[in-house]
């Protein structure tokens, strides 16, 4: 019986199972009304091996338990493989308990109360249960003589093994309660019991399974707790048991060293423990590594085991490294790529692209007359500190056609550059024009090649259709082109306005672009290639401008010579009409001035960041532009407003020239808005907010006569990107001469550049790292940054900025007073005081900090 049990149990290839329970402080019973505290930590064992209570808030502690209940509880803490089990047979068993009484059958605890029938819903008795109990768990004792006046021969044995192993000792004195019926609570305790039933331990061997996992074999093993085991010169992490006991696994924290005996103490027995490693492959792991991290090193496997290439040195092997850059392995770079290759220790003055650069690497292992080599292995050095969420968009420019394209289409021959991509990082969005990659799924479609600086330009070489994958930061965009032999048409004409209404004597504008047949822009050549017809030329004058930019947007300037009304027709350059747009044109004689409208320009282009940089006399980023009329003071600080001018009949005029109006600016607090507090420029106002939050009015009026025509009403935020958390670590009392600086208190990755600072949170998520500026490139000592393209310096251009700073300040006497929070302050013998370690944001505010006391 004891054979069928093992078998049914679950067993996970390669891994003994641990049956280890956790029970929090609170515990899982503090839900339940009903569960007092003699049985809190029973049930807490139940509901973590998935049992539940009658209700949400009751488990039924003082209630019968039914048979199918009693025989889920068994399964579930015996952890019976119910998915194996073949079908018992029984009728009566609902759906949700089949498989646990299949498995209970399966390994011998119950056989039912009939061959069809289990009798699930009758209360199960504590006889019973103690049978259950006594086979389930394979609990064993003499048979003696029982106090217990009331346990027949059939109940015995398992009564007699539940009071050895101190599960229960009856209701009385004299009686066991046999057919009384089991209560919820009672048998939970009954189950725990059994479950820590005491085995006496005893430990047979303790082998090394890895650098880093030991395995004892013994009995009683479940007893076992960390603080039991010690192991010489390093710390036990963790360790679980199986099932039976009979085995534990012992997880440490820093490897040992091959060939080398280790002191492993359990419960003041001491033991040997040598880790022997005997060579019969080696492999190199396919992995990417971060391009200015330091102290990395290439991994490696021995026999299919994490192992390094220093336990390998210190058991006597002789170990090579070699790098090359091609797969063919003709191009050596050993010497460029690794800092030593005999450790595999990585370098980190590489230039590496910001796309990474691959590596094929192998290693090569000797003792005496024995070689083993690796296979060549590709390896990625790339900078693992650049990551995005996304990519939502990218702008392709067709360098034949010099236009942006809309479209994928490409013709034969074309060549065509992603020229920048739009990334999204946790709530923040930017454009970047570089550092991503473009790879083609079909060269002979479209190949990828990179031009004299860098850039990957694309090439249609013949028709299909071929997948463009560009990468950036981990992110993915896919796009699909198509090319053809076919050549571009203009087929046509998009205007911006297709019905004008102009004063007479004065003139409006709107934009046209004219398109092929995939909806891609096509040069505009006045006169030549579109030339223009105007119906009752009488009424207006029109002209057309050569098209510029990369939208090949060109401007058509109509102005009114008489009342009435005309038709713009577009056509090439053999008379015929391009597409079927119009241009109606409506002239009025009514150009007096009624009022001004204001609107926040919500979309903001590159000609848009042209007046506003105009305007500011400065160069500002689209970024710091804000599409609604929330400001923020350490963001987007700038506003764009159109003023848009209109007569009695609503017809809008010409765009207001800076001499027509004035400009006041109201606010609820000093510094909302900036010293230079707004730019007027000829139909647009450039508002820059300051340095407070608050509200603020922009009102326009009309210069001659000094009515008010137009106000818009604002609010400045001061949100930006803030360190608003920081995690600091524990310092111990200085008691010996050192230097203590922001290494000591801060978590960190090191770089060739500047660190990387774990433990920040930001007003606002990003996923690029913050830094620390320990080169002063921000003019800040000690700097904390958002290195916006990852690159491990701080850099303006690049969009990085700061986010706050770390300082120390001294308190006693201590003789060091040039320090700041990175070259660290010289404790020194006679040293009596405090050392101050703060993270401030950029407002000097005190966002975290550590004392540390000296006494040297």
């Amino acid at each position: 019986m004891i054979k069928r049990l093992k078998l049914y149990r679950k067993i996970i290839a390669g891994i003994l199972t641990a049956a280890i329970v956790a029970v929090s402080a609170t515990g899982f019973a503090a839900g339940f009304k009903d569960v007092s505290a003699s049985y809190k930590e029973a049930v807490d064992f139940l509901v973590s091996k998935g049992i539940k209570g009658l209700s949400e808030t009751t488990f039924g502690t003082y209630e019968n338990i039914k048979r199918v209940d009693a025989a889920v509880m068994v399964a579930n803490v015996l952890d019976l493989d119910v998915d194996e089990a073949p079908d018992a047979g029984f009728t009566d068993v609902p759906q949700r308990a089949v498989k646990q009484v299949n498995a209970l059958k399966a390994v011998g605890i119950t056989d039912g109360k009939t061959e069809t029938t289990f009798a699930s819903q009758q209360p199960i008795t504590r006889g019973e249960l103690a049978i259950w109990l006594q086979r389930g768990f394979d609990l064993e004792a003499d048979i003696g003589e029982l106090a217990f006046t009331d346990v027949a021969d059939r109940y015995e044995r398992a009564v007699s093994a539940l009071v050895a192993a101190r599960i229960t000792n009856g209701t009385t004195e004299t009686t066991f309660g046999t057919h009384n019926n089991a209560k919820r609570g009672d048998f939970a305790k009954f189950l725990l019991r059994a479950d820590q039933a005491v085995v006496p331990l005893s430990i047979e061997s303790i082998s090394a399974v890895n650098a880093n996992t030991l395995k004892i074999t013994g009995v009683g093993l479940k007893q076992l707790k960390i603080e039991d085991i010690s192991v010489e010169n390093n710390t036990v992490m963790d360790i679980s048991s199986s099932a039976d006991g009979k085995h534990a696994i012992v997880k440490l924290s820093s490897e040992l060293l091959i060939d080398q005996t280790a002191k492993v103490t359990v419960q003041e027995v001491s033991f040997d423990v040598t880790y022997k490693l005997e060579l019969d492959t080696v492999t190199v792991d396919e992995a990417a590594y971060d391009d200015d991290t330091v102290g990395q090193f290439v991994a490696i496997k021995v026999n299919g085991t994490k192992a390094t290439a220093q336990e390998l040195i210190l058991a006597g092997y002789i170990v090579q490294f070699e790098a090359f850059s091609n797969k063919s392995a003709t191009k050596n770079v050993t010497n460029d790529l690794f800092e030593s290759n005999s450790t595999g220790k990585l370098n980190t003055n590489l230039f590496i692209p910001v796309s990474g650069q691959e590596f094929y690497v192998r290693v090569k292992v000797i003792k005496g007359a024995e070689v083993i080599i690796s296979e060549l292995t590709e390896i990625k050095i790339k900078n693992l500190d650049l990551v995005v969420d996304s990519i939502t968009a990218a702008k392709l420019v067709n360098l034949t056609t010099t236009f942006k394209q809309n479209s994928t289409m490409l013709m034969t021959g074309e060549k065509a550059q992603f020229t920048d991509v739009t990334v999204k990082s946790g709530s923040d969005e930017d454009v970047v024009t570089g550092g991503f990659t473009v790879k083609s799924s079909d060269v002979s479609v479209v190949s990828v090649m990179k031009d004299e600086n860098g850039n990957e330009v694309l090439t249609a070489q013949g028709p299909g259709t071929a997948t463009i994958t560009v990468t950036y930061g981990g992110a993915i965009l896919t796009k699909t082109f198509t090319v053809t032999n076919g050549e571009r048409e203009a087929t046509t004409i998009d205007t911006e306005k297709t019905e004008l209404i102009v004063v007479k004597n004065g003139e409006k504008t709107t934009k046209v672009t004219l398109l092929d047949q995939y909806g891609d822009p096509m040069a505009i050549t006045s006169g030549v290639n579109v030339a223009l017809v105007v119906i009752n030329n009488e009424k207006v004058n029109a002209s057309l401008s050569h098209s510029s930019g990369e939208d090949g947007e060109a401007v058509l300037k109509v102005e009114g010579k008489d009342t009435g009304s005309a038709t713009i027709i577009f056509r090439d350059a053999a008379n015929v009409k391009i597409g079927t747009t119009l241009v109606k044109v409506s002239v009025t004689e009514n150009g007096t001035l009624s009022k001004y409208e204001l609107e926040v320009d919500t979309t903001i282009s590159d000609s848009d960041v042209t007046k506003v940089n105009e305007a500011i006399h400065a160069t500002i980023a689209r970024d710091k532009i804000s599409t609604d009329a929330i400001l923020d003071a350490k963001g987007d600080k700038f506003l764009k407003i159109d003023l848009r001018a209109f007569n009695s009949d609503g017809v809008e005029l010409a765009k207001p020239e800076v001499s027509n109006y004035t400009v006041e600016t109201y606010v609820s607090n000093v510094g909302v808005l900036a010293a230079t507090s707004y730019y007027a420029g000829k139909g647009y106002i450039v508002v820059e907010a300051g340095n407070k939050a608050g509200r603020a009015t922009i009102i326009v009026r009309n210069k001659d006569n000094g009515n008010i025509l137009a106000t818009l009403d604002m609010i400045v935020e001061k949100v930006g990107y803030e360190v608003v958390e920081a995690e600091l670590k524990n310092v111990e009392t200085a008691i010996y001469a050192q230097t203590l600086n922001y290494e000591d208190f801060l978590s960190y990755i090191e770089s060739a550049n500047d660190p990387v600072i774990s433990g920040i949170k930001l007003t606002k998520s990003v996923t690029q790292p913050v830094r620390l500026d320990i080169k002063n490139n921000t003019g800040t000592v000690g700097a904390l940054y958002v290195d916006k393209n990852a690159d491990g310096s701080f850099v303006a251009t690049d969009g990085d900025f700061e986010v706050g700073r770390v300082v120390m300040t001294i308190i006693g006497e201590i003789a060091d007073h040039d320090f700041d929070a990175i070259v660290g302050v010289d404790v020194a013998a006679g040293d009596h005081g405090t050392i101050l370690f703060k993270v401030l944001d950029t407002e000097d505010r005190v966002i975290a900090n550590k004392a540390v006391t000296v006494e040297v």
